[in-house]
């Protein structure tokens, strides 16, 4: 009995000890039905995990109908009171609906609250993008962690609202931490990772750290191009921004070669009124100003302040921008009363939707002086560039860009009313604090300093700039 596997009469067997003999001697038996109970559990424990997912994404859903549906309410007549809907109105009612309305789904919340926050920041409405984009990067990183995709997106999208806010230091911070943390999770050469490159490229721009932005921005276009072809997003946003960086370093030629190519690229592919077609020929315009082609300028800024106040709206920071430049041109082409009339319109629009003492409302004022200074208004001039000049050195320091034009054209100022101390100090305080090289290679030709020439102190300031302008040629 013991080699048939049958239980020995010896003595009583236990229940225990008849089952381990009975799968002895019908071992594939058991074992199939083993195999068939365990796939039955299996697929059980399955079709109920699937079920909860199920359920889990159906009540999400109807979350976000429910919040959607609430968002779009206000198209109702009797809610719009006889206003047009817009899309700031919608996401206005969103903003203020999202914490109530998804409260108990703070994943949800949270990729709600990036995407209205990513929204507001197309609409160049950075102070509201900033809010909830923070907000939103909190939840996430509670209830995600420091590390998801999902919180890398958000952080980027929250950099980006903070530099156009002119907070670089933190946008800067911010936008390390998140390149880093895309590196190691996704490579060197994820598409992620080069953009978040390319954002930390666009900010040191802002920084007027331009050698740094150029390399990182070289780094970027060549990793995208090889991986990704010239005709990529990516690549053709790398290349806007090389031309943005090399203009700023005087390097027009090979400027306008990369801002061209850009601009070909999204027109053929984007179409000409497309946001970013039309800052590539913002881009362009600028770098044909720098280079006195005014009446190529002139014609490019008409055609495109038309389109992206049609396109963006009028109150846009993108439109306004390309308004300053077309006021710039027509500064140059000595249309005084047309130029001080848009310069003016465009400061009260930047003041009220950025910020009196914005970057972008601060460079206007600056340009409004200059125009009061080529018409002999010397005193409106000098309230005028004073205010900026303040404004800036508070807000960006002493050794910013802007804070030393303004200190170089109150020295113009100055020196155009016999100030010439008054003129020497201003002068020598922009360009030791690093005076922007375009400005510096036309020092020595400016007619408003002509009543300094002659004096050791404008000789010892302008070999100074000699050298600056040859160093940054290296």
């Amino acid at each position: 009995r013991y080699l048939r596997n049958q239980p020995i009469l010896a003595r009583p067997a236990s229940t225990s000890y008849r089952a381990r003999k009975y799968v002895r001697r019908h071992r594939l038996g058991v074992t199939l039905a083993a195999v068939a109970a365990l796939l039955l559990t299996s697929v059980a424990v399955t079709e109920a995990v699937q079920l909860r997912r199920v359920r889990r994404e159906r009540d999400r859903a109807d979350r976000v109908t429910e919040f959607m549906t609430g968002m779009f309410q206000v198209a109702d007549p009797s809610e719009a009171r006889g206003n047009d809907v817009r899309a700031r109105e919608i996401l206005d009612r969103a903003s203020h609906q999202i914490d109530a309305g998804l409260q108990k789904d703070p994943e949800l919340q949270g990729q709600m609250m990036q995407v209205m926050g990513t929204v507001y920041s197309s609409l160049g409405l950075y102070g509201k993008s900033e809010s909830l984009l923070r907000h939103a990067l909190e939840i996430q990183q509670r209830t995600l962690g420091n590390t998801n995709p999902d919180t890398l997106k958000t952080a980027f999208a929250l950099a980006a609202a903070l530099y156009q806010s002119d907070h670089y230091a933190e946008a800067e911070t911010l936008s390390r931490q998140t390149m880093e943390a895309r590196r190691k999770a996704l490579g060197a050469e994820n598409r992620d990772t080069l953009a978040s490159m390319l954002q930390l490229a666009v900010i040191l721009y802002f920084e007027e750290r331009f050698p740094e932005s150029e390399k990182l921005t070289r780094q970027v276009l060549s990793s995208s191009e090889n991986k990704f072809g010239r005709q990529d997003k990516l690549t053709v946003s790398a290349l806007h921004q090389l031309g943005t960086v090399l203009t700023s370093e005087g390097k027009y030629q090979e400027a306008e070669a990369a801002t061209r190519a850009a601009l070909n690229i999204r027109t053929a592919l984007n179409g000409a009124d497309d946001p970013l077609t039309l800052a590539d020929m913002n881009l362009l315009g600028s770098i044909l100003i720098r280079q006195h082609r005014s009446a190529d300028a002139q014609k490019l800024y008409l055609q495109l302040v038309e389109a992206q106040t049609r396109v963006l709206g009028p109150d846009h920071p993108r439109t306004l921008k390309s308004m300053t430049n077309l006021a710039d041109v027509l500064l140059d082409v000595e249309d005084y009363a047309e130029a001080e009339k848009l310069y003016r319109q465009i400061i009260q629009s930047q003041a009220r939707t950025l910020g009196p003492d914005h970057y972008d409302t601060l460079v206007t004022t600056v340009d409004l002086s200059d125009m009061l200074a080529r018409q002999k208004r010397y005193a409106e001039a000098e309230v005028t560039v004073r205010q900026a000049l303040e404004a800036s050195r508070k807000k960006f320091g002493p050794g910013f860009g802007l804070t030393t034009t303004a200190a170089y054209n109150l020295a113009c100022i100055q020196a155009k009313q016999g100030e010439h101390d008054q003129a020497f100090a201003n002068l020598r305080f922009a360009v030791e604090n690093g005076l922007p090289v375009h400005v510096l290679e036309g020092l020595e030709q400016d007619s408003d300093l002509d009543g300094l020439h002659g004096d050791p102190r404008f000789i010892e300031l302008a070999d100074t700039s000699r050298q600056r302008i040859a160093a940054a040629r290296k």
